[in-house]
C-alpha cells in the first residue's frame, strides 16, 4: 500500500485494484444510507466554477482523525425528525443535545442543506475512484477535498456498526484486531476502517501545503 503523497505534480495516490474497489463499494453504501434518509437523488457539488467548497483548514478541524465519537444522548433512540439508523444519526447529528423540540425545528430547517452537501462530496469522490484508470490517481484539489470529506463520513458509519463511541476504543482497535475471531461479522468492517483511516491519513498529510 502506497496511499497518497505530494509529488511536483500535486498529489498523487497509488492503489491496487482490490483497494479501489472496496473504497467505492464504502463510499456507495454511505450514499446508499443518506438516499434512503433523503428520499431522493441529489445535485453535484459546486465545483472550482461554481465556489462554494469547504476549505482544506475547515475540513482539518473536522476531518475526524481524533472525532468525539459522540455520547450517550446522541446515541439515544430517535426523536422527532431524527433518523432511525444510529449510523445515519452519526452523519446528522442533533445541533441540540439538550432541547429536542429545538433540535426538531434546526433539523427542519438545515438537514437538507447538510445532507445533501455530504451525498455530493460522496459522489465527486466516487467519480474520482472510478474515472481511476490503473493504479495510480490524480485528483484535483477539489477532488482531493471531498475524498477527505467523504472518507470521514464512511469512517463515522463503520464506527457506528463497531460500537466505537469513545475516542478510546477507535485507537485501540488496531490491537483488538489482533485478538479478534476472522469469523467473526464485524472483523472486515473492523479491517475496512483501519484502512480507510490510513487513507485519510495519507491524503490528509498529501494536502498540506
Amino acid at each position: 500500500m502506497t496511499g497518497f503523497r505530494r509529488t511536483r505534480k500535486g498529489v498523487v495516490g497509488s492503489f491496487s485494484e482490490p483497494e479501489r474497489d472496496l473504497l467505492v463499494h464504502l463510499l456507495q453504501q454511505t450514499i446508499g444510507l443518506l438516499e434512503a434518509e433523503a428520499g431522493a437523488p441529489t445535485p453535484e457539488v459546486r465545483g472550482e466554477d461554481g465556489g462554494d467548497v469547504d476549505s482544506f483548514e475547515a475540513i482539518m478541524r473536522n476531518a475526524g482523525f481524533d472525532e468525539d465519537f459522540g455520547d450517550a444522548t446522541a446515541r439515544s433512540a430517535p426523536g422527532p425528525g431524527r433518523p432511525a439508523d444510529p449510523a445515519v444519526r452519526r452523519l446528522l447529528p442533533d445541533a441540540h443535545h439538550d432541547d429536542p423540540e429545538l433540535a426538531a425545528e434546526f433539523r427542519r430547517l438545515t438537514g437538507d442543506a447538510v445532507r445533501d452537501r455530504k451525498l455530493a462530496h460522496l459522489r465527486r469522490a466516487v467519480g474520482l475512484v472510478e474515472g481511476t484508470s490503473g493504479s495510480t490517481m490524480y485528483p484535483t484539489e477539489e477532488q482531493a477535498v471531498s475524498l477527505l470529506v467523504s472518507l470521514t463520513d464512511v469512517r463515522l458509519v463503520l464506527a457506528e456498526r463497531l460500537d466505537l463511541h469513545t475516542d478510546e476504543a477507535a485507537e485501540s482497535l488496531s490491537d483488538r484486531l489482533g485478538e479478534t475471531d476472522p469469523d467473526d461479522p464485524r472483523f472486515p468492517l473492523a479491517l475496512a476502517y483501519e484502512f480507510l483511516t490510513w487513507v485519510q491519513e495519507t491524503l490528509a498529510v498529501a494536502l498540506q501545503p
